[in-house]
């Protein structure tokens, strides 16, 4: 399955170059999830925590509950 998005307002960048990025600043990153891990928050809200994964490099990431709320269909586990 592929899902095109565009994002505007953000700058593409590779995870080799998330140390570069000013605290605070809009990225877009392309990847590949995996070890994604699905727990129950302390409200009872569905949340996750991943892994981003492009050629360059690998980074940890989560989806807060409205979030993964929002975007839960298009992961493949």
């Amino acid at each position: 399955m592929e899902t095109a998005i565009r994002v505007r307002g953000y700058r593409r960048i590779h995870l080799k170059d998330l140390r570069m990025c000013l605290p605070g600043q809009k990225v877009c990153v392309v990847g590949k999830l995996s070890v994604t891990r699905v727990v129950v928050s302390q409200y009872g809200n569905r949340m996750a925590f991943t892994h981003v994964e492009d050629e360059t490099g690998i980074c940890g990431a989560v989806f807060f509950p409205k979030a993964w709320g929002e975007y839960e269909d298009l992961v493949e586990m």
